[in-house]
């Protein structure tokens, strides 16, 4: 998912989706690496991939369409990425830099619907 997401970035740098995907898929990978030991936490690829997730989450909730989708949430109209519960306990797991036993939605994901002419 990672390296998907990582060529989706390359090429619409500015589209919401793939740092979103990194997000997740990064915070995934840095859980995975500590395994819950608080000595793992030191671990440089524990490291990167948790400043890479929380740089994909801040990047897409930065965004106009996120920022959108927050107020439908506030409304209780619209409960999507990158605004879930799930979302908001990845961040605080990487934020913190504690352990956290994640449980995805079976949708996760932010749907991108791209249409060529």
């Amino acid at each position: 998912a990672l390296e998907v997401s990582e060529a989706g970035l390359a090429r619409h740098p500015d589209a919401p989706q793939p740092h979103y995907h990194i997000g997740v898929a990064a915070c995934q990978l840095a859980l995975e690496v500590i395994g819950g030991s608080p000595a793992d936490r030191d671990d440089p690829s524990y490291q990167r991939y948790r400043q890479l997730s929380l740089r994909g989450f801040v990047k897409a909730r930065s965004t106009d369409e996120a920022r959108r989708r927050y107020r439908l949430r506030q409304e209780g109209v619209l409960n999507e990425a990158p605004w879930l519960e799930a979302d908001d306990q990845m961040m605080e797991a990487m934020e913190s830099e504690s352990y956290a036993c994640i449980e995805l939605p079976r949708t996760i994901g932010w749907t991108w619907t791209n249409f060529r002419a």
